[in-house]
């Protein structure tokens, strides 16, 4: 199984956020402290990940 992981070099993402297995986080896409994201995962543009979120797997956001 190829699992990608891709992040815009315009995006910020906290570095106490975690990220794992299998995502893509789009252009300006915001991470915040505390923020769990479980792959596999698509954060679209713009997004905003607020603090001590938890996005669980095949998760969406636009």
């Amino acid at each position: 199984m190829i699992q990608k992981f891709k992040i815009n070099k315009s995006a910020n993402a906290s570095r106490s956020a975690i990220i794992s297995n299998g995502f893509i986080i789009d252009d300006y896409t915001s991470i915040e402290e505390g923020a769990i994201i479980i792959g596999p995962a698509y954060i679209g543009k713009r997004s905003q990940i607020l603090a001590s979120s938890i996005i669980k797997p095949y998760t969406s956001i636009e």
